[in-house]
């Protein structure tokens, strides 16, 4: 009897050791789920650079670039994703400008005699700017007088930061020849289409700067060993000279990558192979002394004319020779 009892008791327990099992069980499987719903519900509004407004796009974004005056090298990043390249099919550039107060430009499209005004990269925000918005662009007919181009993106919803990258030839952007806009916010509800209105950089320029040319080495002067020295030093330290050595090591196979670069210099953002040739040709221009100087045989033929000279010569020599070798790199990539 007491056996029975026994066994009725361990019965009673199996039972309720597999109830609690399947309690843990459930409560467990419901506590995985939930930490899935709550993940999903956090994840970053991720922007693909190759947007193509597929099923996925809600909302679309209008980018209002003045490539009339700007030209159509111009490229449109969306929270540093590179989302729209050249060629955009915005034209010739038509509309006359100049630099005004504080290096701001002044854009002059017909019939404004005041004309359109862009400082540190923003449209100022005055009476006959918003009235020439209001009159002359149109997102489905473009710009009428031919100062904006417009880029329609179709992206999913959310905030996102917007800027414009110019290709510039202003020499004092050094080895980068780019001008960046201010960033941009753009908040993208669905259904609807929100506009930007990008202005001009204020050291953007059209201007191809004058390259500075060491006069020609010549066996009766002593080589300026120091001058050299500092040109190399300037080069070897040239963050932008730096990313391009990242940019060989890291490239993917579409030519896109991304290069950390100082805040003065952009930040860090993504670059295509077409900003990556007009890099390396920037950087041949901005070196061009280390690149063009003396060959190697007639290093030797002031060696033999100038053996007092021996020592400064080799210093001279090695320094070219060290540099150049960096160089070539960017020939290839500028294919010069």
């Amino acid at each position: 009897m007491a056996t029975r009892g026994k066994n009725w008791t361990i019965g009673v327990l199996v039972v309720l050791t597999a109830i609690l099992l399947v309690v843990i069980k459930v409560g467990s499987s419901s506590h995985h789920d939930s930490d899935r719903t709550v993940q999903a519900e956090v994840q970053p509004n991720v922007v693909d650079a190759n947007v193509g407004g597929g099923s996925g796009a809600e909302g679309t974004l209008t980018v209002w670039v003045p490539a009339g005056f700007t030209g159509d090298n111009f490229w449109i990043y969306l929270d540093g994703h590179l989302v729209s390249a050249p060629p955009h099919g915005s034209g010739k550039k038509t509309p006359m400008g100049f630099h005004g107060q504080d290096g701001a430009w002044l854009i002059l499209p017909g019939g404004i005699p005041s004309g359109l005004l862009s400082r540190n990269g923003q449209f100022v925000d005055s009476e006959t700017y918003r009235s020439y918005l209001h009159t002359n662009l149109n997102v489905k007919s473009g710009d009428s007088k031919g100062v904006f181009y417009p880029v329609t993106i179709p992206i999913q919803t959310g905030r996102y930061t917007v800027e414009v990258a110019y290709f510039s030839n202003d020499p004092n952007r050094s080895s980068l020849p780019f001008a960046f806009s201010p960033k941009y916010i753009a908040n993208v509800a669905a259904g609807s289409s929100t506009e930007l209105h990008i202005g001009v950089p204020n050291d953007w320029t059209n201007s191809e700067p004058a390259i500075s040319v060491m006069p020609p080495m010549n066996c009766n002067d002593k080589p300026d060993v120091s001058y050299v020295a500092r040109e190399i030093h300037t080069y070897l330290n040239d963050p932008v000279v730096q990313a391009l050595i990242q940019y060989q090591a890291s490239s993917n196979a579409d030519g896109i990558v991304t290069i950390n670069l100082p805040p003065a210099l952009g930040g860090s953002r993504e670059y295509d192979s077409a900003q990556i040739k007009h890099v390396a040709s920037a950087i041949l221009d901005r070196y061009y002394n280390i690149d063009h100087a003396a060959h190697l045989s007639f290093i030797e033929d002031c060696k033999n004319s100038h053996p007092e000279w021996s020592l400064s010569l080799d210093e001279y020599e090695k320094l070219i020779n060290d540099a150049k070798e960096g160089l070539q790199s960017a020939h290839k990539l500028a294919g010069k």
